[in-house]
Parts: structure tokens; sequence; C-alpha cells
């Protein structure tokens, strides 16, 4: 048995970014390399183009394995179901094959990834998961005419494979963001949302509780929008187990989920002292308690005869001592939502700087 306290501090989370092409949604996952996370960028579509935009310091804090996913090919599905079981994998630069025989005979490099041993401080990132379905239909129809339409069975296993893809992130105990397009889904209520694009129209519209927090991104008033909180829009399927509501912020970061370890003390860690934030999934620290302890009366309260202008004084040292001490020491807090894209990214360095104990 394990005590919810234990494990406050030490959840991977799991979120997925959706919506329509070119809204946003992998420049706002890659902007958490700028904030000192390590990210392992799984490119299953070649759209990675917007991380070159970031500062060469962050572009260091970014591995690409791309995925040379095509319909002759289809290695996406493999691959990731390969890495995401948690085995150590040996993937080529070339191609993004587990154990490519080709590029053994080849001599060519080879890199491992074992994502099962990763601290809170890196993130997985698929992008995108949609591709990962047609990778997968490719694969089920290999050797099947272009024009071929899929079966029932081919559809049941379709589902079970994206289940099963599923089952792996939501139980990995890794931080890890997938990103998706965007697709109608029909619900048994008659009511239409925006779903993510994942296996089946009908697998699409449950595809949400394998994550904690779901993002939409969307472009409206030649503007970028995000939306995270289930109250965001009636038409758009959100959500968050953090309560993030990434809408309300005044510069939209992905920040404060991956910072909720936490959360649950009421304290927005992006604030707490420097070391707090876990490096792994060790257990956490303990708790200290902030005790109130009330001065004793000043004697001048009790004095015989005091002034009013006394009394009053002593009655407001005494209350003054009394809030101090109720007040945790947090220094420099205030809400996220009042702080400028670059004062987050300066104070998340900084955190994980410490984690790493000073190590880049």
């Amino acid at each position: 048995m394990t005590k919810a306290t234990e494990l406050a501090n030490r959840n991977a989370k799991h979120v997925m970014i959706f919506g329509i092409s070119k809204s946003g949604k992998s420049t706002l996952t890659a902007k958490l390399a700028a904030a000192g996370y390590k990210l392992i960028w799984l490119s299953l579509d070649n759209g990675h183009g917007v991380i070159f935009k970031l500062p060469k310091e962050a572009q260091s804090n970014i591995d690409i394995i791309s995925l040379y996913d095509t319909r002759d090919f289809p290695v996406a599905i493999d691959t990731l179901r390969k890495l995401l079981k948690g085995d150590a994998c040996d993937i080529c630069a070339k191609h993004g094959v587990v154990g490519c025989s080709t590029c053994k005979k080849a001599g060519a490099d080879f890199t491992r990834y074992d994502l099962s041993k990763l601290g809170l401080d890196t993130i997985v990132v698929i992008d995108h998961v949609t591709q990962l379905t047609d990778s997968c239909i490719a694969a089920l129809t290999k050797g099947k005419p272009v024009d071929y339409k899929l079966q029932l069975d081919d559809w049941g296993s379709l589902r079970f494979n994206m289940m099963a893809i599923m089952g792996y992130i939501q139980n990995a105990n890794y931080n890890i963001i997938c990103i998706a397009q965007e697709d109608e889904g029909e619900f048994a209520d008659g009511s239409k949302k925006m779903v993510p694009q994942v296996g089946s129209r009908s697998f699409a519209n449950s595809v949400g509780s394998f994550f904690d927090t779901i993002v939409h991104c969307s472009v409206m008033n030649k503007k970028h929008r995000y939306g995270s909180s289930s109250t965001y829009s009636t038409s758009v399927l959100t959500g968050s187990r953090e309560d993030v509501e990434i809408e309300k912020m005044a510069e939209p970061s992905l920040l404060p989920i991956f910072s909720g370890q936490e959360r649950t003390t009421g304290i927005d860690p992006i604030f707490m002292p420097a070391g707090k934030l876990p490096t792994s999934n060790e257990p956490p620290a303990p708790v200290v308690e902030h005790k109130i302890e009330i001065p004793a009366k000043p004697v001048v309260a009790e004095a015989p005869g005091a002034q009013p202008l006394a009394l009053a004084k002593a009655s407001l040292e005494v209350t003054a001592a009394v809030l101090e001490a109720a007040t945790p020491p947090v220094a420099d807090q205030q809400p996220i939502t009042t702080l400028s894209a670059e004062e987050i990214s300066a104070r998340a360095k900084a955190r994980l700087a410490a984690m790493r104990g000073g190590k880049k």
C-alpha cells in the first residue's frame, strides 16, 4: 500500500496536445527546452523544423530521433512499440529502426535509449501520433493495393495496436507529450467535439482517458489560442488533472504542468526554493510543518492604568507576530499569470540546474 502523499512528488506527466496544422503545437512543446528540460523528440513526420528557431543553447537540450515512416516503410509503429515498452533499444540514426540490420552491416551509428531510466527533468515527445496511426495501418495493409479498404478485422487490429501504445504511455514512469492532429468526434449523447486524431474515430473519442492533461491549439483572429481546462470550450475535448488553465496565462506555457509535482502543497513549484523539484522517481523529502507560536502577552497589556495607545500597539505587535509565524517562508511568490515568459524560463532553469547539482 502506498500513501497518496508519497506519490505526490513522483508522478510523471502524460500530456496530449492537438489541433490543426500550424496551430503552434510543436512550438509550444519545444519551448520547454529553452526552460532547461531535456527533450527526446521522436519525429514521425519530419516536422521538427520549429526546433531550429530556438537559441543554440536550447537546441542542445533536444535529442531528435527521426523515424522515416512511409507507407512502404512503416517503421514508426514497430520502433515506438519497442521503445515505449521500456526495454533498452539501439536505434540507427539513418532510419530510426531498432537493431537495424542494414546499418549494422554498414557499421553505421546507433544510439541506445532506455526510457524507463529517465528522470523527471526529461520529456519524451511523440510528434505526432496521428502519423503513428497511419504507420500502423500501413503495416497492417502491407502488400495490399493502394486503394485497399480496411476490413472489420483490420479495424480490430488497429484498435489493438493503438490500445497497446496508449497503455504504455498511460503507465510510463517518465514525462511524455503526444502531439496530434484534430478530428470531429461524435459521442453517445449525440454531441460533437474536436478530439485528437488517434486510431479510429470511435477510439479517438476515448483517448483522453490515457492522459493527465489535454491541450488544444488553434488560430483565431490571427492569434494562436490554447486551452487546457475542462470548461475551456463545449466543442473541444480538453481537461487537466493538475487544474492548469493555459488559456488564462499571459504567456501560454506548458511549464506549470511539468512543475506540478508540488502542487498539492498549495504553493506553485515554480516559486519553491531551489532543490525542491525531484530529479527521479525517488521518495519525496519530508514535509516541513510551519507551527504557529503565539508570543507571550506583553506586560504593558496587563499593567494597571495602561494607556489606550500602548494597549493598541501591543495588540498590533501580537497580531503581526502571529501572521508572520503562520506564513510559510516562500520567497518571491506571485501568480504565474503575472510572469513573463522570460521570468518563467529563468526560474525553471535555476530549478533544473539545482536538480542536476549544477550540471547542465
